[in-house]
């Protein structure tokens, strides 16, 4: 059985099976340049990568619902480019120390980490991730 969409299943699932296979991965997608992520990515918990980009990729969520409440996403740089994670509805992101952000920006380095969550309301986004051989933490750039 192949991996199937929430939507698949949601709107078509006449198969426990589909179930299963759907629930043993993640979803990952890589992205060479900016990408705005589907109700469909978000629900299906989809980790992204910037592999093969060759400059920043800016990912956009979709707008916070109580249909998302509880979806989980992460962004990993790959490459030693930037990522940013930003909301289509301005003020509706939380981050290190703001509650109405609009954009999360990790440094151009390899293993950096946006970790996204949606609460109904608003998107939680952490970063996280240190420098090679684990000397500092990485400085992410918070935007309102």
């Amino acid at each position: 059985m192949a991996v199937k969409t929430h939507s698949n299943l949601r709107n078509n699932n006449s198969d426990f099976n589909n179930i299963i296979d759907s629930i043993r991965t993640t979803p990952v997608l890589a992205k060479t340049a900016d990408y705005v992520i589907t109700e469909d990515d978000a629900r299906s918990c989809t980790m992204f990568t910037n592999r093969g980009a060759a400059g920043t990729v800016a990912f956009t969520l979709p707008a916070p619902s109580a249909g998302l409440a509880g979806v989980r996403l992460l962004l990993v740089s790959v490459v030693a480019q930037v990522i940013s994670v930003e909301t289509a509805t301005a003020d509706t992101l939380i981050t290190m120390g703001d509650v109405a952000a609009d954009k999360l920006a990790a440094p151009g380095s390899i293993g950096a980490e946006i970790e996204c969550w949606c609460d109904g309301t608003s998107w939680i986004a952490l970063g996280r991730g240190e420098t090679a051989g684990n000397t500092a933490s990485l400085n992410y750039t918070v935007t309102t």
